[in-house]
């Protein structure tokens, strides 16, 4: 709604036009009282009339200007301190519950930073700490790879999510489902945490409507390097919006967010990591794209996503059409129940015991991978043909994964003089 549209019913009051409280068209005053003869057309107003009625109109004029100010300052408070531009959004006056009277201040802040609209309503449902678990442990489908038995055959701890989980998960106060499309939000003071915590799922939902984030998970989520890329670039996308809210917002409102956070601890497990690839790698992601093309490139990012980890990583290789090789996947005897690609990010935990997704052997020299997980009675094991850019990459990999493996499994190159395969299993 444009600018004037906000403004007018203060003007019309100002201006004895509407009174709203169902009075006539002159501002509520009688007839009689004025002085006014309709019949004879002569206006016969007494000056002492004319002076109490410019003193009742000063008085309606202040009471307008007030209400007018009011209400800026409340659209001012809601939105975080940022400035919205004109046509894009209207503090909800007319109700007292502070989330659906922010929310119209909030969508356009986001629909603003995208460069998109939203196509429609977004409902956001206030909920306990026990409703909002329950949600991020929800599953998008019946998972038909078992991720558990991998982590196991790399004697890692649980991961963090469900093989395909049926919405987001990187905020612990807010939580934005792909089933039902509606945004969870953690009961509590409708503080400048939590409207930094909407600002972030809104922006899932924005997306979410534009490219259709449920899709988009279910295509990558054969493969669980690629599922984890395009993670972080939703997540990514929605934290950097978050922290482009937050920016704007003042040092006491900056201070409440802080307190709302946990303690900047290094994650030391496979589901901490997880968590932390998805938000911090994925948002220097999108930085990155949206640095080189703007919105436009990061509409187009959830249109072509990234195909791995390195990429998320190395957004460089993601900009220059860099895309992991293809690798046939091992058949080692057993039950399937899980395959695909460990990427960057899983090789690199399972040297560092889940300590970290960093490591210098294979973010730099990482071409490809596939694995396959098999179960033979009660033993798990995981097998991956790995890809790398040298002879001498590789050897350095084969050491690494020597001293990791140790006597549950082995390690060997294969030709060409750049693969590798190993198997690890959980006993």
């Amino acid at each position: 709604m444009a600018r004037d549209e906000r403004t007018r019913p203060a003007r019309r009051w100002a201006h004895g036009l509407d009174t709203g409280d169902g009075g006539d068209a002159r501002d509520g005053f009688d007839d009689a009282a004025s002085g006014r003869d309709r019949g004879s057309g002569e206006d016969r107003r007494r000056p002492l009339d004319v002076l109490a009625e410019a003193r009742r109109m000063r008085l309606r004029l202040g009471a307008a200007i007030v209400v007018l100010l009011l209400a800026v300052g409340a659209a001012g408070y809601y939105a975080g301190g940022r400035p919205v531009a004109p046509g894009t959004g209207v503090y909800n006056a007319k109700t007292t519950n502070a989330v659906t009277a922010a929310l119209p201040l909030l969508e356009a802040f986001v629909e603003r930073i995208r460069g998109q609209a939203f196509e429609r309503p977004v409902r956001v449902e206030v909920v306990s700490g026990g409703v909002l678990a329950r949600q991020r442990v929800a599953a998008l489908s019946v998972p038909t790879a078992d991720r558990a038995a991998t982590a196991r055959a790399l004697h890692l701890g649980k991961p963090a999510t469900p093989s395909l989980p049926a919405g987001t998960s990187a905020d612990a106060g807010g939580y934005y489902s792909f089933r039902t499309r509606v945004v969870y939000l953690a009961s509590g003071p409708f503080d400048a945490y939590r409207r930094a915590v909407l600002v972030h799922e809104l922006t899932h939902a924005l997306d979410d409507q534009r490219f259709d984030l449920r899709a988009l998970s279910r295509a990558a989520a054969p493969n669980a390097d690629r599922l984890r890329a395009v993670q972080a670039l939703i997540e990514g996308d929605a934290a950097r919006v978050e922290h482009t809210f937050t920016d704007g917002l003042s040092a006491a409102d900056q201070a409440t967010i802080t307190a709302h956070q946990p303690p900047n601890a290094t994650a030391t497990t496979l589901a901490g990591n997880e968590a932390g690839f998805v938000a911090s790698p994925g948002q220097q992601f999108v930085l990155t794209v949206a640095q080189r093309g703007g919105e436009a490139a990061v509409d187009a990012a959830f249109l072509r996503p990234p195909d791995s980890s390195l990429q998320i990583l190395l957004p460089q290789n993601y900009v220059s059409g860099v895309s992991a090789l293809g690798v046939i996947a091992p058949t080692p005897s057993g039950t399937t129940v899980d395959q695909g690609s460990l990427g960057t990010f899983g090789l690199a935990t399972f040297l560092t015991d889940g300590r970290s997704y960093l490591n210098a052997s294979t973010t730099t020299h990482w071409q490809g991978d596939s694995y396959r997980t098999v179960t033979t009675g009660a033993k798990t094991c995981i097998t991956d043909d790995v890809l790398l850019s040298s002879g001498p990459a590789r050897d350095q990999l084969v050491t690494a994964l020597r001293t990791t493996i140790g006597k549950r499994g082995h390690v060997a190159a294969t030709p060409p003089d750049d693969a590798l395969t190993f198997t690890s299993c959980s006993s």
